[in-house]
């Protein structure tokens, strides 16, 4: 019931996860301290093939993970998404906002770890209508989670400590 993975760039073609994994020489040991997140991966693979709600709502629907690097970030997600049997779509911060607009369909690409690389679409601005607006949409997207096609919102940023 799961399919195989894709690593999917809007900038580039798109390339095979396997591919991907192989060609930056990605592997799980060379990140610390995310046994959670491989347990979790594995969870999302279980809760795709029970197909129930009441379980999707225990794993969740979105990750936000705290990472200095968005390019390790991504690459932990696409490691992730391979342990799945996920998809995996790579959003760069300009691209997120234009991609999941109102033609945005989950049945197009789930089951999946959508990653949406950092950026302003992130921030509250009381004037900037059209990142509100975005920011309202997202939320609508997480919540309206689709059991056939799911969709993992994920993202990550830096650790910021206020003195």
């Amino acid at each position: 019931k799961c399919m195989t993975g894709h690593l999917i760039n809007l900038q580039n073609k798109s390339i095979d996860i396997k591919t991907y994994i192989k060609k930056e020489k990605l592997t799980l040991d060379q990140y610390k301290h995310i046994e959670h997140l491989i347990d979790w991966s594995n969870d999302l693979r279980t809760s795709f093939l029970l197909n129930d709600h009441d379980h999707w709502d225990l794993i969740g629907h979105a990750v936000f993970l705290i990472h200095q690097d968005s390019l390790e970030a991504k690459n932990i997600f696409c490691l992730l998404a391979d342990i799945a049997k996920f998809n995996f779509i790579s959003l760069n911060k300009y691209e997120v906002i234009d991609y999941l607009s109102e033609n945005f369909d989950t049945k197009d690409i789930g089951p999946c770890i959508l990653y949406l690389e950092p950026g302003d679409w992130m921030r509250k601005n009381e004037n900037e209508a059209d990142i509100n607006v975005f920011q309202d949409r997202l939320a609508e997207l997480i919540s309206n989670f689709e059991l056939k096609h799911p969709v993992i919102f994920a993202t990550s940023a830096a650790l910021i400590v206020l003195s």
